[in-house]
């Protein structure tokens, strides 16, 4: 099955590189084929303006969105961020493309005291993010849409030091490009 993983540079493999990210470990790891369409510095409306030349043009099975960092950071703009995923997976069910909605990692304010642009402090912004790990669950089994739940499965691991998951806050280290691995093949539900 080829699945295309459209996201921001939490896919794109920020700081490790597109060949340590998590989608280049799980398409090692995996009898699927995983393709990579993260683009560093994009929200979630940016996703939906480019479905067609990276999604609908490989002509997938399924696709993962994972998206909205970008828009809780610079804009504290959670739900404008869960309207676009939806619209992409409206789109992409519409495409006969099977859409699995991905919650982003948890931030980890002791890694950046100041996270890029936030409005409020690091915890608020963090508020943020977990709520929108909720919207975006509740939203997606109102649809009955499969979930990857990268923000659970990094919060049961978080007794790990943030540090060794985290490069800065936001973006992973290879143990958390491992991790986000590992639960992408567990929690797949193809």
């Amino acid at each position: 099955m080829r699945i295309v993983c459209l996201g921001d540079s939490l896919t794109a493999g920020y700081g490790v590189g597109a060949r340590r990210c998590w989608v280049a470990l799980a398409d090692a790891e995996s009898r699927h084929t995983f393709l990579n369409r993260g683009v560093c510095g994009e929200c979630a409306a940016d996703l939906l303006a480019r479905f067609s030349s990276d999604v609908a043009f490989e002509r997938p099975d399924a696709v993962l969105l994972l998206g909205g960092s970008n828009d809780i950071l610079l804009f504290g703009a959670q739900h404008t961020a869960a309207d676009s995923m939806f619209a992409l997976a409206d789109r992409a069910a519409s495409a006969g493309i099977a859409p699995l909605i991905a919650t982003p990692p948890p931030l980890f304010p002791r890694g950046a005291p100041r996270l890029w642009g936030a409005e409020g402090s690091p915890d608020e912004a963090c508020a943020l993010s977990a709520g929108y790990a909720v919207l975006l669950r509740r939203e997606a089994s109102v649809r009955r849409l499969p979930v990857i739940d990268f923000f659970s499965g990094f919060s049961a691991a978080l007794a790990v030091p943030g540090p060794a998951l985290y490069l800065d806050g936001v973006h992973l280290t290879d143990a958390g490009n491992r991790l986000m691995a590992d639960i992408l093949l567990r929690g797949l539900p193809l």
